[in-house]
Parts: C-alpha cells; sequence; structure tokens
C-alpha cells in the first residue's frame, strides 16, 4: 500500500473543444504524496479541467457559444444535465457549482449584456413567463430546480412591456446600463445634493467590497475590491488618485450593506 503513490502517477483527461471537434485524451503527471483523488484533483484544477467555481458571465458565454439555449430559453434541469454530460463544457465539481454561477449571473446589474434573467415557469398558450426576475439574486436548490434561465433580450421585452401596461417606466435595458443609471441620478436637482455622507468618505480607502444601495430601491453604486461604479456625478476625485470622495443627493439615503 504505502507504494501505491508511486505506481499510480498519470492523470488520464479527456478533452473536447468544441461539439465538433473529435475527443482527445490529455496526460498529467502527478506529484506529491497525498490520495490520488486528492492529487488528482488538484492537478486538474491547476490545468484548467476541473472548476469548483464559475463565474454567472462565463455561464453566459458558454450558453452562448454551443448554443446551449432551446429556443428563447433552457430549464435548470437541462443545464444541469448538459454539463454532467458534455466534454466540451466546464468540468464542475458538481450542479452546486452550476447552481452558484446561475445565482451570480442574476444579481449582475448589468445582466442584459453579461448574463441572463431567471423564470418561474412558461406559459406554452401565450409564450408569457411566469415569476421572470433580473438584475436581482434568487434563492435556488440544486435538488429542486423547475425554472427557466430566459435570454436577456426575450426577458427585457417582457419586462419592458408588464411596466408600460401597469404605466410605470420601463426598467432600463439599454446596452448603456450604468450610463442610464448616471443619467437618471443626474436628474436629481444640484439644489437637492446635500454635503457629503461622513460615511461616504474616502471610499477608495475603505473596504474593499462594500455594496451602497439607495432606500428608493434604485442601486446607487457598487464597490467591488478595487474599482467603483456609482453615477459620475457622485464622484469627486481629490489630488491624490487613491481618494475619490462620493457626493451623495439628498434624496437619497445611501446605507452600508455589508462585506
Amino acid at each position: 500500500m504505502a507504494r501505491l503513490p508511486e505506481a499510480y502517477q498519470w492523470l488520464l483527461a479527456p478533452v473536447q473543444q468544441t461539439p465538433q471537434s473529435p475527443l482527445s485524451w490529455e496526460a498529467h503527471r502527478l506529484s506529491g504524496q497525498e490520495p490520488l483523488a486528492v492529487r488528482a484533483a488538484r492537478k486538474l484544477k491547476s490545468q484548467d479541467l476541473l472548476f469548483l467555481a464559475l463565474s454567472g458571465t462565463r455561464l453566459r458565454m458558454d450558453l452562448d457559444r454551443v448554443p446551449l439555449w432551446r429556443g428563447e430559453d433552457v430549464s435548470l434541469r437541462q443545464l444541469i444535465d448538459n454539463f454532467a454530460r458534455y466534454l466540451y463544457l466546464p468540468r464542475l465539481g458538481g450542479p452546486e457549482v452550476l447552481i452558484e454561477a446561475i445565482q451570480d449571473g442574476l444579481g449582475l446589474l448589468l445582466w442584459r449584456q453579461e448574463s441572463f434573467a431567471y423564470a418561474d415557469g412558461k406559459d406554452e398558450a401565450t409564450g408569457r413567463y411566469r415569476g421572470l426576475r433580473a438584475g436581482a439574486r434568487v434563492s435556488l436548490v440544486a435538488d429542486a430546480c423547475e425554472g427557466l434561465l430566459v435570454h436577456p433580450d426575450v426577458a427585457a421585452r417582457q419586462l419592458a412591456a408588464d411596466a408600460a401596461a401597469q404605466g410605470e417606466p420601463p426598467p432600463d435595458s439599454s446596452p448603456d446600463g450604468p450610463r442610464s443609471a448616471t443619467a437618471a441620478m443626474n436628474r436629481v436637482p444640484k439644489a437637492k445634493r446635500g454635503p457629503m455622507s461622513d460615511r461616504c468618505r474616502d471610499a477608495t480607502s475603505a473596504a474593499s467590497n462594500w455594496t451602497y444601495h439607495a432606500s428608493a430601491g434604485m442601486q446607487a453604486a457598487s464597490r467591488k475590491r478595487s474599482s467603483l461604479i456609482c453615477p459620475a456625478s457622485w464622484v469627486r476625485a481629490s489630488k491624490s488618485r487613491s481618494k475619490q470622495k462620493l457626493n451623495c443627493p439628498k434624496g437619497l439615503q445611501i446605507r452600508w450593506l455589508g462585506r
């Protein structure tokens, strides 16, 4: 038993770049004294042959590249089966990795350009999606996934039609999402823009993963790591490039949501 790690040193991984390309095998030599499964998993991860995390934007790329859409949507169960079956898709550690990628994509502000929408179901007679949501995080469970991922262009049309039917302004679905948000903030009269909030000062020197939201329900600004996304009229750069300050509109209360 002590010689087993020395006897089994090669990992053979099947690879297929596209649905049309032939299947090939890659040989990778394993090193270390850990159990065989641990060494194999480490090697697969280092070669991008095993993913324990996947972003929503990467999932959207695969949806469009293959493509995986079944017309205007695709069921979550179908996606889980596809990723478990086809070698030309990223090899995932389990269905929960795909579910987390879907949740990540649904929470993106630029969902129309970079991810997708979610619906609980579809009325086949009318073609209307039930429980259609986008740009908001949705709680999903890998063992009970009955919903659909909806193509963002189709979702944007239905959301705009729903808003028009209710006499509400349509949700922002233009390619210039952040700029549209900036334009909306710029409509706040300058006279109503109060002094900078103490908690908004020195935003770039604050903790790196804070997210700002406006109490009116509009995402005012989001900060992830070293980047700050917010309406341009709110940001005033100081002489030092390492600091930026937010001019917060008085009509919107900004609160810290957490890291």
